[in-house]
């Protein structure tokens, strides 16, 4: 056969296929007169894409259409011919994916001896009636996770055309936010080797959470608004932008059991050297011992403590403050916190005057509980950071860009979903986690 006669009966069987087909046949001649561009109809490059994504997206749905149909009828005939099996009635499914709604009218099946209902496409094909695909889960998820509920409803309708209601997206999102949430409990012993040195961090941000009552009557009554502390956690090399992080809404020995495992899968073994900073909070500190014991060395975040400084300066030094604090800064960079002390000793406040009217006093005892936490000169020589801002711009990239919205408010449990989401996206594990759902529904 000559390669000409190969073509032809290639160009025939194609035809007799398409034949059986005639929706999608239409759709293709719709297609092929886009791109001649027989009516003219796209003048500009913009026009020809909008035009061919709305094309694609009615292929797409007829494609879902015709292949639903198809099997349908397939699993009809294979189930008429048993035994086990009677037909009763049908109902309508129908379910949402990126390119629309797929619907058919499915033949219902029970079984004789047993008395169940048997679903054959729903079971074969794993949907359900209302049910968004997976591809469209992905879609709603990536925007539910990033922005509000009612939002993401009209970001999926833009790209997607698709109407989906802001309780699915709600349910959608929360559902998988919930399958990637960490374990309430974690144990994890370290390996015996791993990499040189770690930067560790940890630090709480507040999250606005309302609490129900459980008691009879008008729940609506019994709401109570209040903040909830979540607790972020990084783990990388210090002279990497690549990290780890690990979030909470749990309790302070949850945060510091998720953190150590943030760190082991950093890379960290019983020999690694982790080099943590943060705000001084003791909850903090006994975590760094608790969790990390003597391969953790703990530095009190510079800026913060910049932060008790320059209120003194105020008090002290008036117009001079700046100068004044900038001096302090240089000793303490020098690991000359006595000298520090001593400065701030003349102008101390009297104990008889209010905590909030005395920066120079708050400032010494800041420093004072502190002293051992302060080898800025140690982690200065080593090229390690002195201040935690990485975990400030995580809580501002992970949690509050979503979790702090204007007029939001969340469950704690629901919140903790959506930290799972952010936390994913964060790790790079976005992709192998739809990845893994997909390989589970093949």
């Amino acid at each position: 056969m000559t390669q000409d006669q190969d073509e032809a009966l290639r160009a025939m069987r194609l035809a007799a296929r398409l034949a059986q087909h005639p929706e999608l046949r239409a759709r293709f001649e719709e297609i092929l007169a886009l791109a001649e561009n027989e009516r003219g109809e796209a003048n500009t490059a913009d026009e020809a894409e909008e035009l061919a994504v709305e094309q694609v997206r009615r292929l797409g749905q007829e494609l879902m259409q015709s292949w639903a149909e198809r099997k349908h009828a397939r699993l009809v005939q294979e189930y008429d011919t048993r035994r086990d099996t009677r037909r009763k009635g049908k109902k309508k499914l129908y379910w949402l994916t990126r390119f629309g709604v797929v619907s058919l009218r499915e033949q219902i099946y029970q079984q004789r001896r047993r008395n169940q209902q048997v679903r054959p496409f729903a079971r074969a094909a794993h949907v359900q009636c209302r049910s968004l695909s997976l591809g469209l889960q992905r879609a709603v998820v990536d925007f539910g996770a990033a922005t509000s509920f009612s939002a993401a409803v009209t970001k999926v309708r833009e790209h997607y055309g698709v109407a989906v209601s802001a309780s699915a997206v709600r349910a959608v999102t929360e559902g998988h936010g919930a399958a990637m949430c960490l374990e309430p409990e974690v144990s994890v012993h370290l390996p015996r080797e791993g990499v040189r040195e770690l930067l560790a961090e940890i630090d709480g941000t507040l999250v606005p959470v309302v609490e129900i009552g459980e008691a009879q009557g008008d729940k609506r009554k019994q709401r109570k608004c209040c903040w909830h502390e979540a607790r972020l956690c990084l783990a990388g090399p210090a002279q990497s932008v690549r990290r780890r992080y690990a979030a909470t809404m749990g309790s302070v020995e949850q945060a510091g059991r998720h953190w150590k495992a943030c760190v082991a899968e950093a890379g960290a073994g019983q020999r690694t050297r982790l080099h943590c900073v943060g705000e001084g909070a003791r909850w903090i500190v006994g975590q760094v011992r608790e969790q990390f014991g003597e391969r953790a060395t703990f530095l009190v975040d510079f800026y913060h403590l910049s932060e008790y400084l320059g209120a003194a300066a105020q008090a002290i030094a008036g117009h001079g403050a700046k100068s004044w604090l900038w001096q302090q800064q240089a000793r303490v960079k020098a690991n000359q916190s006595a000298a520090v002390l001593a400065e701030l000793a003349p102008h101390r406040e009297a104990e008889s005057v209010a905590e909030v009217s005395a920066p120079v006093r708050r400032c010494a005892r800041y420093i004072q509980a502190r002293l051992e936490y302060l080898d800025y000169a140690g982690a200065i020589e080593r090229g390690w950071p002195i201040g935690s801002g990485e975990i400030e711009s995580g809580h501002r990239s992970v949690v509050q860009a979503r979790l702090k919205l204007s007029g939001a408010w969340w469950r704690a449990e629901n919140a903790e979903k959506i930290l799972a989401l952010r936390v994913t996206r964060a790790n790079g594990e976005w992709q192998s986690y739809w990845r893994g759902l997909r390989q589970a529904h093949a």
